[in-house]
């Protein structure tokens, strides 16, 4: 029976905020930093096109489309420089961290009272709690990169929203509907995938089986002897098929979220189409504007699916961050603290 965590999603982040607030305060603005020079990268490079076609438009003096290019690459250069400098430094803060933790859990294993090291359940619960911190890329440290993600996404999400604010606000639901239903029909599919890998893992299985067994010179006098090569042959060849049928059957799951994915663009890009050459005919909208507005309809689309895809990752790293939460507040069963102190003198008695 599936037991309920004991801590949900945010309580454990906010057990990691807490922790990294005591034992390395930059880690926090190492999160939000590299954020907002993620959305202002990316905010750049949507702008420098449609301000470059802009100048062109109006016919604007060379000086002054030179000087918008410069302009635009030195922003761009100076964003993508602090980022690169930035990037490397991250891991040393978070790296901090995470010793922290080992040193809660190594205390915690090493000063647990004895019927706590001989508990099976206890035991799998400190193994889990270990895997959580035993990498750069394991949840303790990895949650990290997630709430950076999570953070860009949902700035550069709010700032495309207010640059896309004058436009018609079902433009705007059609493009969150599209986004949202791609993504979980995508999840719901690829999760098939997940759920029936120990199928696909038998198939292989089986097949190594046959294949390692038909060269072992141990048993090739028995296989010649008995006749039993057609046999083996034949099994071989049913277990590949099913394999085969198994990859079909992946594939069409597949095959049918790509094709949905496709439409829902089609119909996404299609209205957004539609809806800005009528302004372009109707109200005089620029091709630089136009250029903007399409290409920040796409990247809002991908702020959306990252949101998603951040929340999703995050909540798998709160469930392993919740067992090794499990395993530090597991109780005592003795209260060491509460016992009279230990004599330093062997001989002195109390």
């Amino acid at each position: 029976m599936k037991t309920r965590p004991k801590y949900n999603m945010w309580q454990n982040t906010a057990f990691m905020l807490q922790t990294a607030w005591q034992k390395q305060k930059s880690v926090i603005v190492l999160c939000l930093l590299p954020a907002l020079l993620n959305v202002s990268i990316q905010l750049t490079e949507l702008l420098i096109a449609p301000a470059i076609l802009q100048k062109v438009e109006t016919h604007a003096p060379l000086t002054r489309l030179l000087t918008t290019i410069f302009i635009f690459t030195g922003i761009l250069l100076f964003l993508k420089s602090l980022q690169a400098y930035i990037d490397p430094n991250l891991l040393f803060g978070r790296i901090n961290v995470r010793t922290a933790l080992l040193i809660k859990l190594a205390e915690k294993k090493t000063t647990t009272s004895f019927p706590n090291t001989e508990d099976t359940e206890l035991n799998r619960i400190r193994e889990k709690a270990e895997n959580t911190l035993n990498s750069n890329d394991s949840a303790g440290e990895a949650i990290w990169s997630t709430l950076t993600g999570l953070l860009t996404n949902v700035l550069g999400f709010l700032v495309y929203l207010l640059l896309l604010s004058s436009l018609h606000p079902v433009l705007l639901c059609i493009v969150l509907t599209t986004s949202i239903t791609s993504y979980f029909v995508n999840k719901k599919i690829h999760k098939w995938g997940y759920t029936h890998r120990e199928e696909e893992g038998e198939y292989f299985k089986q097949l190594n089986f046959f294949y390692n067994h038909a060269q072992n010179r141990v048993i090739a006098k028995d296989i010649r002897l008995f006749g039993i090569r057609t046999w083996l042959e034949e099994l071989y060849e049913k277990n590949y098929r099913l394999l085969l049928n198994f990859w079909m059957r992946r594939e069409k799951k597949y095959m049918l979220a790509s094709i949905l994915d496709v439409v829902l663009s089609f119909l996404r890009n299609g209205l957004i189409y539609i809806y800005l050459i009528q302004l372009v005919l109707q109200n005089g909208l620029s091709a630089s504007e136009f250029l903007l507005y399409f290409t920040a309809v796409d990247g809002f689309t991908s702020w959306i699916t990252g949101i998603l895809n951040g929340f999703s990752t995050l909540h798998n790293q709160s469930l392993e961050l919740c067992t090794l939460r499990e395993y530090l507040d597991i109780s005592e069963p003795f209260l060491f603290e509460q016992g009279k102190p230990l004599c330093v003198n062997p001989h002195e008695t109390y």
